[in-house]
Parts: structure tokens; sequence; C-alpha cells
């Protein structure tokens, strides 16, 4: 029989998407939806009523008994929260995902913590928030507290805490709430910085990027300035003389990171003398004038300058672009109203690929656009 009560209206505005068919990430949904029925019970509790979007007319809460939902859903979403940065934080070296069962947000977060020994950037962003759920944790061990006024023995709860003061949580969680969110942006960009592959046990790809950056330029590797910048690194990271040699492998060839040294490691699909061929095509006939491959990868060198794309993406984009499986459609008059409407960016693809001497030609070709 069909169900009555969850299915869709005939008010489209006020059909929620659920499911698959919200077409979004669900488990971050779930957990941001528990944050901001927070926030929305907090702000009438604080004025102790609300108005009927129905009617119209003011209704009176009660803070004495809003009190309960306002912190069991703060407490489901930093679960879930924690839940799911397990999961993401835990898989980063490429780790099977972590312990989720239970709900003691207590031990959950001691896990998080130990993985997020994964990468030095992450433990200062969990630090800030330790406080607060530390407070959740020893009040609403089990996250039966706010859900049942008794535990199984009908011991009643929160008889030790007589009053929770509703300003004074609602700073509180929106300060945690802050650092959530900055916890997530920073794993999610992790996860795809990771994804990129250049790291080694001891080091992340950001790492090696700073290591890259201190070091003297390739032709001074010989030199006491070498050694000094080797000494210093490897004491700050506590690094052992074989995983520097793996951190200055990657460097050595990696067209990004080698530029920093000096050492420029050229796209063997764009010759020199193609920026001189792209200015005097004058009509759809003389896009013939450069090959397919040529297209694809400035194609590929526009896409690595948009500013979340790591440079790394360049090594697969190009075939990629030329293959069967290419979703969009490639077309070489699309890519060069890219490379000559949007040059900036096209010159920030080539920076970031370390093309010195393609930068350079092409900068004189194509003066930068005003930012």
């Amino acid at each position: 029989m069909k169900n009555k009560t969850f299915t869709h209206g005939p008010d489209c505005s006020m059909n929620a998407c659920v499911g698959e068919n919200s077409g979004a990430d669900n488990e971050y949904g779930y957990s941001l939806g528990f944050s901001q029925a927070v926030e929305v019970m907090i702000a009438a509790a604080k004025e102790q009523s609300y108005f009927d979007p129905d009617t119209g007319e003011p209704k009176g809460v009660f803070m004495d008994v809003l009190i309960y939902p306002i912190c069991f859903c703060a407490r489901h979403h930093i679960e879930l929260f924690i839940k799911r940065q397990i999961a993401i934080v835990s898989s980063l070296r490429g780790e099977a995902d972590g312990k989720l069962e239970g709900h003691d947000i207590g031990e959950l977060w001691l896990s998080l913590k130990a993985y997020c020994a994964a990468d030095r950037r992450l433990p200062p962003l969990a630090d800030v928030m330790e406080e607060v759920i530390d407070d959740f944790a020893s009040i609403d061990q089990t996250g039966q507290t706010f859900r049942y006024h008794t535990d199984l023995s009908k011991k009643q709860h929160l008889n030790d805490v007589p009053r929770i003061n509703i300003a004074l949580l609602s700073e509180r969680f929106k300060r945690l709430s802050n650092s959530i969110e900055e916890f997530e942006l920073m794993t999610e960009y992790l996860r795809r910085e990771y994804a990129q592959g250049n790291t080694t046990p001891e080091l992340s790809r950001e790492d090696i990027r700073l290591l890259a950056k201190s070091l003297p330029p390739r032709s001074l590797w010989g030199t006491p300035l070498f050694g000094e910048v080797k000494q210093q690194f490897m004491a700050d990271k506590k690094l052992s003389g074989r995983a520097f040699c793996r951190a200055v492998k990657i460097i050595e060839s990696h067209r990004e990171f080698s530029s920093l040294i000096g050492v420029e490691l050229p796209l063997s699909e764009l010759k020199p003398d193609v920026f001189s061929r792209l200015l005097q095509i004058k009509q759809a006939d003389d896009l013939n004038s450069i090959s397919r491959e040529e297209w694809a990868s400035m194609s590929a060198v526009c896409e690595v300058g948009r500013v979340d794309v790591f440079s790394e993406v360049y090594n697969w984009l190009p075939q990629y672009i030329m293959s069967d499986d290419y979703p969009d459609y490639f077309s070489p008059a699309d890519t060069m109203r890219d490379v000559l409407s949007r040059n900036n960016r096209f010159g920030i693809g080539l920076q970031k690929l370390g093309q010195t001497t393609l930068l350079e030609i092409f900068n004189n070709l194509f003066p930068p656009q005003p930012k």
C-alpha cells in the first residue's frame, strides 16, 4: 500500500528530494541537516516563539523542552561528522576505512585524531574542536541522554546538570560548526591532493613542494648550500637520508616541482612554434595547421590553469580528451577561443607545468589580459 505520509505533494516547492533523488552527497546532507536543525531550534528557543508559515500567527515554544532535541541534533551532527571524517582521513594514504561502529563520540574522536597523523595540516584543525566535542562526549557518551529521559536502568538523565544556557550553547556550537566546516574543506582538498600520488610514506605532496621551493637550483646541488638545506629539512621533518632521497626523486621527475629547482621538463606535445601558428589562424580551414594532439594539449593546459586543478592532471588529460570516452565535444575552435580569451588561465597552466620557455613565447605573442 502506498505511504500517504512520506510522499510527494502538489506544491513542488515543498517536495524535499531524498535518497538517490537528491543528486547530492547524502552522507554530508544528513550531517548538515542536523546542524541546520540546531540553528533553527536555537533561534526559536531564544525568541520563545516562531511564526507559523501557514497561518502567519506566532506560536510559543518552551526552551525547557526544546533543549532536548537541540542537544540531540547537535550531538548527532558531531557523531556523523566524526564518522565521515574517519572514513576520509583513513583513506588518504590508502588504508582501509577506519572504525565506524558504535556511538561513543569520545572513542570515535580518539580514532579520528589518530588518523589525522597522516598529514601535518590536520592535527591543528582538530585541536580547536576538541574541547567542545569532549563536552558532548562527557555529557552523552551513548547518544541516549537527550533522546530519552531515563537510561536502561530507569535512572533520570541530567540529574547533575540542572541548567543548560541556550545562548552559551549556541555560541559554542557555532564556533564548533565553523571549525568543522574548515576541517571538512581541508580533508576534501587533501583527498584530491593525495589522489595525485606524489607522496612518500613520510611526506605529503605539499611537503615535497615546499622542499622543492627551499632547495637551491639544481646546478648548485653539489655545494655546501644544498647540504645545509638538506640537513635542516631532515631535522624539521624527522627524516632519514633515504626518505629525503625519495622526495628528491619525485621533485626531479615532476614538471611543477622541477621548475622550482630551475629544471624545465618540456611538454613533448607542444612545440615552441605552435603559438606563432595559432596567431596565423584566420578561418576554420586554418585550424588544421595545428595537430589534434596539440589542440588537446592546449585544452589540457587551460584546465590545469584552474585554481583548483593540480598540475598532475596534465599527465592523462590530453589523451583522455582525444579518446572516445571523453564526455564533452572536443572542438579545436573552442580550444582556440579558450586559449585566447582566457589567456591568463592558459598562462597559469603553463606556469604550473613549469613551462618557462613556452610561457615566454606565449606572453610575447599574446600579452596577458588585465586580471
